[in-house]
């Protein structure tokens, strides 16, 4: 069994995606973003703006006023709504696609973090599994490393010299130790 190596593959792939979002989202590539802000405000502001003046046209008329200056105040009521509706529309089509885009940003984000700590987890595991397995192996060493070092043993090994072996057994016949 061989230690364990620590893997990234989930951290790389999510960091590769959110690579790919940030691209797409912020930078120059975000300017086509404020393109399409704009294409959105010019149609709304269009349709109020005509609804308005043509309000404001038919309001001239009924007070009484000539077809010119009708379709003058018409007309001016189309421009000021124009502005007005262009301006408001614009912004908060831009800051609704700014907020959308840091969203997919943000929640790639936490992504990459949870990538991250399941890399982390799975090293952690396979290395808790490694330690285990070793310390079962060292276990088995050290059970045999204490069995041979058994004192009695050690007592026997000193017991085989010939010559103390001898010189014990015959103090022992002479009546010593």
């Amino acid at each position: 069994m061989s230690a364990p190596k620590y893997s990234s593959s989930n951290y790389d792939s999510a960091a590769a995606r959110y690579q790919q979002l940030a691209d797409k989202y912020s930078g120059e590539n975000a300017y086509k973003y404020a393109d399409t802000a704009a294409r959105q405000a010019q149609v709304q502001a269009k349709e109020a703006a005509e609804s308005e003046g043509a309000a404001a046209q038919n309001l001239a008329r009924n007070a009484g006023y000539s077809r010119a200056k009708a379709a003058q105040a018409g007309a001016a009521a189309r421009a000021s709504s124009y502005k007005n509706n262009y301006s408001n529309s614009y912004a908060n089509t831009l800051s609704n696609i700014q907020t959308a885009n840091s969203n997919a940003l943000n929640a790639q984000q936490a992504l990459l973090q949870g990538a991250s700590q399941k890399d982390s987890n799975k090293y952690q595991s396979d290395s808790n599994r490694y330690g285990a397995a070793m310390g079962a192996v060292g276990g088995v060493f050290t059970g045999a490393a204490n069995a041979l070092s058994d004192e009695s043993k050690k007592v026997i090994y000193a017991k085989t010299d010939c010559d103390k072996r001898r010189e014990e057994l015959l103090s022992r016949l002479k009546g010593g130790k």
